[in-house]
């Protein structure tokens, strides 16, 4: 299988007719539209970053969430990947990412734009319940009252280029 580079990244891009933008020789930025399951749309950044082994695909749920939202948001986001499989959400500069790292090995068109189009759904869905337990208090007072016990141990990640990216203006995709 060929080397994968973000050229490579910019080629499955052009091909599924997205726009992006290169920010850097390892990361493209574009947006996505996802649907919630009541039917909303939100326009997410989307970021795709290359290393030697990898390609990671990060979908930007929720962004600058206050400090009195960490302890509910963790629990939940504990929750969410026991349940998940492949994606994992993580939070990255109080920001709520949806992350799938992919082995670069094993990356092809068709791998990849399975990929998109499995994170755009779950990225719906998560986005409204993000959005919902940061707006009402009594599902954040609900979610922190489940036992950290029982939904088990969380982390916190950190990305520094989130801050670098808050004037970024996007397109919003839309995958049919």
């Amino acid at each position: 299988m060929p080397r994968v580079n973000i050229a490579t990244i910019e080629g499955y891009f052009d091909s599924i007719g997205w726009k992006y933008r290169r920010y850097d020789d390892d990361t493209v930025i574009t947006g996505v539209a996802v649907r919630t399951p009541h039917g909303r749309i939100h326009n997410l950044r989307l970021e795709v970053v290359k290393s030697r082994h990898w390609v990671s695909i990060h979908f930007y749920l929720l962004a600058g969430f206050g400090a009195e939202n960490i302890r509910p948001i963790l629990l939940f986001l504990n929750q969410l990947n026991r349940e998940v499989h492949l994606f994992q959400y993580v939070i990255a500069d109080r920001s709520v990412l949806l992350q799938i790292d992919i082995p670069a090995n094993h990356l092809s068109e068709e791998v990849f734009t399975s990929y998109l189009e499995n994170g755009t759904k779950l990225a719906g869905q998560s986005v409204f319940e993000l959005s919902t337990l940061v707006a009402s208090p009594s599902v954040a007072k609900l979610v922190d009252g489940v036992s950290a016990a029982e939904l088990g141990e969380h982390s916190l990640g950190t990305d520094r280029r989130t801050s670098d990216l808050d004037d970024f203006e996007m397109e919003a995709n839309l995958i049919s």
